[in-house]
């Protein structure tokens, strides 16, 4: 199941901006209860700018083709979005921080 796969991935969390943790959360409650996740059903959940703004982003999407290695693609372009938001300014990273900072680019770039 293409949800659980991606719920074992990622969380609202790892998205950037609020509207983004909103869709996703709303396409992972609706999914798990079994509700449709069409367009139409969000008209509802969202305005129409920010409809039009999914329906955007959807349409750039061909689902039947989308399969695991494209979605790894697309998560690990998330992670490293994600990582650039929330790195510090370095000249406020202490000694730790920053060690951590380059074990993770490395890991992320091993994996």
């Amino acid at each position: 199941d293409m949800c659980q796969y991606i719920l074992s991935k990622i969380t609202a969390d790892n998205f950037v901006t609020e509207f983004n943790r909103g869709v996703f959360r709303l396409i992972v409650n609706r999914i798990q209860s079994g509700n449709d996740i069409s367009l139409t059903a969000f008209s509802q959940e969202f305005s129409q700018e920010e409809l039009g703004y999914i329906t955007a982003y959807v349409s750039t999407i061909l689902p039947e083709t989308l399969h695991k290695s494209a979605l790894d693609q697309c998560l690990q372009v998330l992670y490293t979005e994600h990582q650039r938001q929330s790195v510090k300014n370095p000249n406020q990273m202490s000694d730790d921080d920053m060690l951590d900072y380059f074990r993770e680019m490395g890991s992320q770039k091993k994996g």
